[in-house]
């Protein structure tokens, strides 16, 4: 098991439930907010982080991009509170440079193929949390 984050409900502090057989949420409502976000990926991206429509991500390399563009950390057993995802979310740097990115974390130039699915796919998490009020939980 390595990385995951997975959006929780702040009034129930429980993560959202699951059809994982149907890889949708129970609730409709949420469901269909994660569905539009995979929808907004997949206009800059070949795909999306497999656990986006359910309210999560499950690529390591996202959690290095939301550290990187929120100078916060994620990489350990820890929760955001949605007032936190919220302020986070609004104060996040999206317009960094690539190479800058790679050098930082040690990673290829040539490991890129990705990058847009894992980088949109941490952006529109993020911010779906942020307009849904939910919390982030990050497992590790």
């Amino acid at each position: 098991m390595g990385w995951d984050a997975s959006a929780f409900h702040p009034n129930h502090e429980m993560i959202l439930e699951k059809d994982w057989e149907n890889n949708r949420l129970l609730d409709q409502t949420m469901n269909k907010h994660f569905q539009d976000a995979c929808s907004v990926v997949k206009e800059h991206a070949p795909y999306h982080d497999p656990m986006l429509p359910l309210a999560g991500l499950d690529y390591s390399r996202c959690s290095l991009i939301l550290t990187y563009a929120t100078n916060q950390q994620c990489m350990k057993n820890i929760e955001w509170s949605a007032k936190k995802v919220k302020k986070v979310a609004t104060t996040a740097n999206w317009n960094f440079n690539l190479t800058d990115f790679h050098n930082k974390y040690k990673r290829s130039h040539n490991d890129t193929n990705n990058f847009d699915t894992y980088f949109w796919s941490t952006r529109i998490f993020l911010e779906t949390c942020a307009k849904l009020n939910l919390g982030i939980r990050f497992t590790c």
